[in-house]
């Protein structure tokens, strides 16, 4: 018996809501959801990891020797980051921890822009390093 060939569907996915930081600002001042919980990466928010006993206990190790080898005056845990320009209104991360090439609470504040990171750390990996480190 015949068959007849027919072509599939194209594949449609459902629309796509792409968040900025303005609009994540005002959904955490709304109240109606709970933005500690929450991260924005490339416009998507995003549940942050669960802070297990192994993830936390990595993120101590690390903070201890960034702590040792770059002072704890340059290094900050749980510090939300701005990204590059042209990123930074669809990105607000959050890694474990970063590393500054400076203390900014000692430094004027028209110089704090010009803060560098030379590191930086999430899910326990650096995810970043500064070719001058």
């Amino acid at each position: 018996m015949p068959t007849a060939v027919v072509e599939l569907p194209a594949r449609v996915d459902p629309p796509r809501k792409r968040w900025t930081r303005a609009e994540c600002d005002v959904l955490c001042s709304s109240g109606i959801v709970d933005c500690q919980r929450l991260e924005l990466i490339e416009g998507d928010v995003i549940v942050k990891e669960r802070h297990d006993p192994p993830h936390m206990y990595v993120a101590s190790m690390l903070y201890q020797w960034a702590w040792a080898a770059f002072g704890g005056d340059v290094v900050i845990p749980y510090a939300p980051i701005n990204v590059a320009p042209e990123d930074n209104r669809f990105n607000a991360p959050e890694p474990d921890l970063i590393v500054l090439d400076r203390n900014v609470l000692e430094i004027p504040a028209d110089e704090i822009a010009d803060t560098i990171v030379l590191q930086t750390v999430v899910g326990g990996r650096i995810v970043y390093q500064a070719e001058q480190l």
